[in-house]
Order: C-alpha cells, then structure tokens, then sequence
C-alpha cells in the first residue's frame, strides 16, 4: 500500500512540474513549443491514467485505465516526434506524414478503447504480493504488438531525425539535440526495462515531465544564453570601438581587439597607467572618476589621430558599484569630414559673398543708367503739354516700373536664398494695401478688357499689424499674375478673415482668374524658382519666374499659408491665408477703390527758397536728376562730384541736408560721411545716403554706418520731396496744399 502512496505522490508532483514548464512553454512564440505543450499534454493524461491503474479496485476500472494510459502514450510519442521534426528541420516529412499519422493514431485509439468490449489486444489479470495487495497486469496479444510497433517506428524516426541534426552540427548548436536525443533515450530504456521484467507499474511515464523540462532547459535556456554569450563576446571583439571592462579596484576584466590594435595592451597588461586612460584619468581610481566623454587626440606616423573615450560605471540592483566600462570611439575619420565640411562651407560663404557682391555691383551698374531714365522721363512728363508726348513718356516709365521690378524680384530672392530676408510689423490698413495693388494693377486689366472685381468683408478690422510692404508685395504678385495669364473674363479679389485666437485674425484672400489655367503636373513645379509653367505657350509674357516663388517664400516667413486650385483651360483660384495682430477691432466699412486718375500736373509739395543741401555723385546725370526734380522747390542746390571734393567743401560751408553716392571713386560716399562727421562744419547736419546699392539689408548697413536715412535709385521725385520734408528744418519748409505728382 506504501508503494501505491509513493507511486501515486510521485506522479502528482510529475503533473505540477508539467503543468508549471507548459506555462513557462506558453511563453515562446515559436511554433515547436506548441507541439512541446500538446506533447505535456497527452503525457499528463498517462500519469493521471496511471494512478487510477494503481488504485483500480476492479478489472473493468483497470482495463479502462490501461486504455487511456496506451492511447495518451501513443499521442505523447506522436506529438513529440512532432516537435523532432520541426526542431530538426524535417518540417515536409512531417507536413507529409502528418494527416496519415493522425488517422493511424485515430484508429488505434479506438481499436485500444473496442478491447474493452472484444478483448482483442489485452487481458487483465490479477496478482497477489506477499502484502496481500492486488495488481491488474496485461497479457498482450498478437496485435498489441502491432500498437507497439506503431509507437517505437515513430520512436525510431526521431532518432533518425536527431542523429542527422548532430551529425551536421556543430558547437553550442550540438547540445540542443544531444539533449533530446538523451530524453528519447531514456523513455525507451524505461519502456524496455519495463517490457522485460514485466514490472506491476510503469514508472518510465514519470520521465517525461523531467524529459520536458530538460529539453525546455536545453532548447531555450542554457543553450540560447551560451549561444549569446559567446556571439556577445564575438561581436565586441569585432566591434569598430573599443572596450575596456574594470572592477571597483580598477583591475581590467575584459579588452577587446579594438583596444590591442590601437593602443597595444590587453587584459593581462593593462593597467591605468597606460594610455589614453592615464591622460584622461589624471591619477584618479575608476571609483573616484565621474562619467564623463572626452575628445583625446595623439600624433601617430605624422597623423593625428581623433578620439572620442567615454566612461561610465554600472551597478547591482541596491545602487552599488560594481566597475566600469570605457568606450573608445575612432572619430578620426569624422573629424576629418568635419574639417572639409568647414572648408567647404567657408568655400560656400565665400561664394555667397560672391554672390552678394556680384548683385550688389549689378544692382549698381544697372540702377545708375536706369536712375537717370526715369529721373529725365519723369522731368519730360512734367514740363510737356503735349498729350502725345506725355503718353510715350509714361510708357517709358512703365517700361522702366517693368525693369526695375525684375530686378526687384532677383534681389529679394537673393535676400530669401541667404536667410537673411526680415519680417518687420507695423500698424497698416489692409484696404490701403488693397487699393494700392488695385489701382496699380486697374489700367493693365482695363487696357487688357478684362473685369477686376473686389470683395471685401466689411467688418475687416480697421488696423492691422503686419509687414505692410511685404502683404502688398504678396498681394501685387498674386494680381499681377492673375492678370499677365488672363486672356478674356477678368480677376476677382475675395477677401475674408476669422479670428484664431484672441487679438489675432488670420486674413484668407482668394485671387481668381478666368484665365489659361494650370495642369495638375505643373501645379507641382509652380512655386519653383526661375519655372514658368507651359513656356513654349506663355513666351510672349514678362517675368523671370520668380514672382509665385518669392510670394511662397514671404508667406512661409509670416507663418501663413499659399495653395492653388486650377484646371487647364478653366482658370485658377491662388489663396493666401495670413496671421496678423489686430490693433483696431473697428470695421473698415465698404470698400472702394478711389483710383488716381493718370495725367494730372504735377504740382510740388513744397518749397524752400532759405534751404541748402548737397548733391555728390560721381555721375554727372545723376546730378542732373536731382537738380532737375528738385528745380521748383526752390532750393540752393550744390553739387560735388565725388568724395574728396565733398570733403573739402562741408570744411568751409555750413548745409541742411546732404544727399550721398555711395559707389563713388576713393573715397566713395562712406568714407567720406566718416570724414565729414569727424572734421567740418556739417558735423550734426543729416546726411542721406541716395545709392543705387539695394542689395539686402543694405538700409540697414548704413544707418548702422550712421547715415541719416537711405534712398534708393532709381528715385521718384515725390520720394525725394517726402524725404527732405523728413529732415529739413521745419522752419525752412513752406509746405502746398494738394501737391501731387502725375
């Protein structure tokens, strides 16, 4: 009875061990654990069946017993040559064998189970020890040993499968199989020892919860951490940096080949007073140093050499100390990609120096001549009478208005390339701006027949503030190209608004045209710099292509948004939304265009018979443009023709204002600002500088110098009258009512 009880508690802690290493089995995702898991199973069903063969009190109870001890021993062996097969890499055998496999089982399993009824495999007989206890043993028959067969031919098949696995083997992969190979072993010496002293119980069932978990133990424990070990340690070897492994009394552990080939030590004959460390570590122990990474640099066979060495410690779980590690890092390559980085960003700087200047100079070269046209056209325009004269007069200033835009538009591209193109708020009127680019923009479309219509919100907020000359310069190209690519129809401006956040609007105006459209693939390139869409169709209209891509680029810099909606042939839709504060919540009412009409005298604005300013340029036309646009202000007008000839007459007289070339023969227009400032009688009197230089940031540049105020050539003579307004003395000033220019 003891023996029972033995039996019985071995089997029961057989089933927790299973139970808890098929959870544990549970947890790997490859597939051959899951016939591992039906493997545990069937083998559970065994001992469970071979405790009640224990305990059976009746023949029928016993042979009951017998029936799913056989059976679940025969699913066991067939689910664990399963997991061979794919262990091994014989998945097509078995995905070959599997179904056959399956029904045979199936058939054997009932032809087990029917023995009950026929007694075709299997008699229960009884036997009595010398404790008096009963045992029920079977006497097989003839085909009983056709079920046994069945079970070892599978058995066999796994050896087969595992002893090719390990003949093609090799290293730590060869353990895994040998342990299974070890497992299947020992189940059919059990089986046989059994078979052959036909013993009262089998205990070879206990062995495959041990079975499992040492193949458990093998396949993904032991065998997969020395597998990683030892890749781990083959890929520090290998690694492109160094390692170096130290205990808290700075001993070293570990080097790894990195660390002998670059600074000939290893483990054995390291110690800190060895380089780069002894450098680096100035005397401290590994304890005493703080993580730290420093650049460490050595000359080697004429070279230097770049490192990066990094130091930190690591530590058990209470937070104490257990070493460090070094990491050596070879950046002498980078450096050396930084280096010519550097060099080639200085080449790059240079260029756009380069650049810069060679735009400036053109800037120069082709404002100088460009000045003295519309200056002398603007002088005919006013002295003529003649209506047919004053028409080709303002075509020439049209032509000219058309020059200097291009220009306009290659400079600004040039500030934006460079990132140097500022975004400067100001309080301004959105309906000012608006019928600025109308009336800019009203005779071309009327000369063209075509309709421009505005539609303004009338709860538009009265001020805005915002980059008024940038929102104007966004609105006039998005105009004028809806008017360049119209053909018939007509341009209608929508402007509308919502507010996004408290004091804030953000400004949505749609420009849309009737015009030639644009294609989907050409929508793609629009905004590019120097692309004009369809340009075999399109060659016969101004533009270098720039207008759209400097509009992106300034509405990206004001944190807005620019799209376009079109279809070839059905014209486009281009929207512009824009974030601006709101300084005047009062609505700006209706909008209207109130269009100057063209051709009206010119009146001055002022004059000042008492006043005295100085002209230098080193162009004699020049000269004669400001002599002449200023001739009915009634001023004393003096002129110099360059810098050295300013210089010595402000040393004797005294003037108001003085207006400035830049770009002049030494000493141009800086040097001789300087000198004058340090040395004469017009050391407090306001110069402005009036150049043909209006390369970016160029106003800046000079009031940093000191100069009063800038101008630009070419110069309108209401820009002229406005900026001596500004800086003569009031009292000099005798200003006339309604004076305008035609």
């Amino acid at each position: 009875m003891y023996g029972k009880i033995a039996f019985t508690i071995l089997n029961i802690i057989a089933i927790v061990v299973m139970f808890f290493t098929n959870r544990a089995v549970k947890k790997v995702k490859d597939v051959y654990m899951r016939w591992l898991s039906k493997t545990m199973l069937f083998a559970t069903v065994s001992i469970i069946a071979n405790i009640f063969i224990a305990f059976s009190v009746h023949p029928v109870m016993a042979e009951i017993a017998y029936c799913f001890y056989f059976s679940s021993i025969d699913w066991t062996i067939m689910f664990l040559g399963g997991f061979v097969s794919i262990y091994t890499g014989h998945d097509r055998i078995r995905d070959t064998i599997g179904i056959p496999m399956r029904v045979i089982l199936i058939l054997d399993t009932l032809s087990i189970f029917l023995n009950i009824v026929f007694g075709h495999m299997f008699e229960i007989t009884e036997q009595y020890s010398k404790t008096g206890v009963v045992f029920y043993l079977t006497s097989p028959h003839p085909l009983f040993n056709v079920h046994l067969t069945l079970d070892y031919l599978m058995i066999i098949l796994m050896f087969v499968f595992l002893i090719m696995k390990i003949v093609k083997s090799y290293s730590y992969y060869l353990n895994r199989y040998i342990s299974i190979f070890f497992v299947v072993t020992f189940i059919v010496l059990l089986n046989v020892i059994y078979m052959l002293f036909s013993l009262p119980l089998d205990i070879s069932v206990l062995f495959y919860p041990i079975g499992v978990v040492l193949i458990y133990y093998f396949a993904e424990k032991r065998v997969p951490r020395a597998i990683r070990s030892s890749v781990m340690r083959n890929a520090v070897q290998v690694m492109s940096e160094g390692l170096i492994l130290f205990d808290i009394e700075g001993h070293c552990l570990y080097t790894n080949h990195f660390v002998s080939d670059y600074f000939g030590f290893d483990m054995e004959s390291f110690d800190l007073s060895k380089e780069p460390l002894n450098s680096i570590l100035g005397g401290q122990t590994i304890t005493e140093a703080k993580p730290f990474s420093t650049e460490y640099v050595r000359e080697k066979d004429g070279h230097e050499e770049h490192f990066v060495i990094t130091l930190n410690k690591f530590f058990d779980k209470k937070k104490r100390i257990l070493g460090a590690y070094v990491v050596i890092d070879d950046t002498t390559s980078a450096h050396r990609v930084m280096v010519e980085l550097e060099r080639a960003r200085e080449d790059a700087d240079k260029a756009s120096k380069a650049k810069s200047d060679f735009l400036a100079n053109m800037s120069h070269e082709i404002r100088t001549p460009l000045n003295s046209l519309l200056g002398m056209n603007e002088m005919v325009f006013r002295e003529s009478d003649d209506p047919k004269v004053k028409e080709y007069s303002e075509n020439i200033r049209m032509a000219g208005d058309s020059l200097l835009s291009l220009i306009n538009d290659i400079l600004d591209f040039s500030k934006i390339e460079a990132g140097r193109m500022e975004i400067i708020p100001d309080s301004y009127s959105f309906h000012k701006v608006l019928r600025d680019c109308y009336n800019m923009m009203a005779p071309t479309a009327t000369e063209k027949g075509l309709f421009l219509n505005i539609e303004c919100d009338e709860n538009l907020p009265a001020k805005l503030q915002g980059d008024e000359v940038r929102i104007r310069q966004i609105l006039s190209n998005l105009l004028s190209n809806a008017v360049k690519y119209t053909r018939e129809g007509g341009i209608t401006i929508s402007v509308s608004f919502d507010d996004y956040e408290p004091g804030s609007i953000n400004i949505k105006v749609d420009v849309k045209d009737t015009g030639v459209g644009i294609s989907e693939e050409n929508q793609q390139v629009l905004f590019d710099a120097f692309r004009r869409v369809d340009e075999s169709k399109n060659r016969n209209i101004e533009g270098t292509g720039l207008g759209l891509a400097i509009t992106k680029q300034l509405v990206g810099l004001m944190k807005g948004e620019l799209s376009v909606r079109s279809k070839q042939g059905a014209g486009s839709t281009f929207t512009v939304i824009i974030p601006q504060l709101v300084l005047d919540a009062a609505p700006s009412g209706k909008f209207n265009t109130s269009a100057v009409k063209a051709g009206k005298k010119y009146k001055e604005k002022f004059v000042a018979p008492d006043a005295k300013i100085l002209v230098v340029d080193d162009v004699p036309m020049n000269i004669k443009v400001v002599q002449a646009l200023l001739s009915k202000n009634q001023m004393q007008v003096k002129t110099a023709g360059g810098g050295k000839e300013a210089i010595n007459i402000c040393k004797t007289e005294k003037f108001d204002l003085i207006l400035m070339d830049h770009m002049m023969p030494a000493p141009d227009g800086v040097e001789a600002f300087r000198e004058i400032k340090k040395d004469s009688a017009n050391m407090e009197t306001p110069v402005v500088v009036l150049t043909a230089n209006a390369i970016n940031g160029a106003d800046k540049e000079y009031l940093k110098i000191g100069f009063t105020d800038y101008l630009s050539k070419p110069v309108r003579g209401t820009e002229l009258e406005d900026m001596l307004i500004k800086h003569l003395p009031s009292g000099k000033v005798e200003m006339h009512d309604g004076a305008q220019t035609g």
